[in-house]
């Protein structure tokens, strides 16, 4: 029997989009799901236009809470109303390919991943497509929200974490990737099976426009990173520090990391020894991490310093260009 696939569908004044995301889950070729929409309130007409969708397919649940909860919790009421198999969920802006489900399982059912992540395409309001955006392996989770907003996990994943951080709006869904980073298996699938839409009144967008967002944002980012971290280090106060500086691109000291620097390679061989991630890939990740931070650094007297530091510690994982750049910052800067 096809397993079943639940799709959570949190809004909140969604009434200029929400029709073409429920069409684009009915229009999939998978069939055997279960939408559950989860009305935050909304004071617009968007109950009206879920509430005739679900008039027309049993499959099509729709929840309504009482007060305005925000996404987290709005994700955490639709998964308590979830029976399928295989989870996910979706914004009231975006759209999925017809395809998008049995692509996702057939990397999921064969039981050697719990989490599947593609790559998307970016639309405008009018659903032209920008450009793609292709994402990279989860070892590069410690860098940035690299699962994006097209994917499928096992249920147990999200049993097994105990759901979504209400205290962390904004940072829900990187916060609960980096918590399932420790116990189960990502696979990474570089095919567009989603479209993300760009638009001024998006939570994305808000962030970069409203003080009160974009302050919420950098402190839960260092409220999650501090919580993760504490898996792998004594000095995760300090380290979440850091990863949240360089993922809101605000200047990093050199001098102070590399005064840090046996706390830094106790963090990195810790983490790449005790997750279920390639130690080679994660080393890679951090190396990586480490190489934005020395061609961003504007601070010429740790340069070179920095520079040995990476040369010495990742040799192995160095590339060619790697290479060229370091030897630039030694000889010229």
């Amino acid at each position: 029997m096809a397993k079943l696939i639940s799709i959570i569908l949190p809004v909140y004044n969604g009434e200029k989009f929400v029709s073409d995301a429920i069409k684009s889950v009915l229009n999939q070729t998978y069939r055997n799901f279960e939408l559950i929409i989860v009305n935050d309130c909304s004071t617009d007409s968007t109950l009206e236009i879920i509430s005739e969708f679900a008039l027309q397919d049993s499959r099509i649940k729709v929840i309504t809470n009482q007060i305005n909860k925000k996404l987290p919790a709005s994700l955490n009421v639709g998964h308590k109303y979830a029976t399928g198999d295989y989870i996910t969920w979706t914004s009231d802006d975006n759209l999925y390919q017809p395809n998008a489900f049995e692509y996702y399982l057939n990397y999921l059912q064969g039981n050697k991943f719990d989490i599947v992540y593609s790559d998307f395409d970016l639309i405008d309001d009018n659903g032209v497509v920008l450009k793609r955006r292709n994402l990279s392996e989860p070892e590069y989770l410690i860098n940035g929200n690299c699962v994006g907003a097209s994917f499928l996990y096992k249920r147990e994943v999200f049993e097994s974490l105990k759901g979504y951080g209400e205290n962390l709006f904004l940072v829900e869904d990187y916060d609960f990737w980096l918590r399932a980073l420790i116990k189960f298996k990502f696979k990474y699938i570089p095919e567009s099976l989603y479209f993300y839409r760009s638009h001024d009144e998006s939570l994305s967008s808000q962030i970069g426009k409203n003080e009160e967002k974009n302050n919420l944002w950098k402190e839960n980012l260092t409220n999650m990173f501090d919580a993760f971290l504490t898996n792998f280090t004594t000095e995760h106060v300090f380290f979440s520090e850091i990863f949240m500086k360089q993922l809101t691109y605000q200047p990093i000291s050199l001098a102070v990391l590399l005064e840090n620097r046996k706390n830094l390679k106790f963090l990195i061989n810790n983490m790449s020894t005790n997750s279920l991630l390639n130690k080679k890939s994660v080393r890679v990740a951090f190396k990586d991490k480490l190489m934005q931070l020395l061609v961003s650094n504007h601070q010429k007297d740790s340069t070179v310093k920095f520079s040995y530091f990476i040369a010495k510690n990742f040799w192995c994982e160095l590339k060619k260009n790697d290479v060229k750049t370091i030897i630039k910052y030694i000889l010229f800067k």
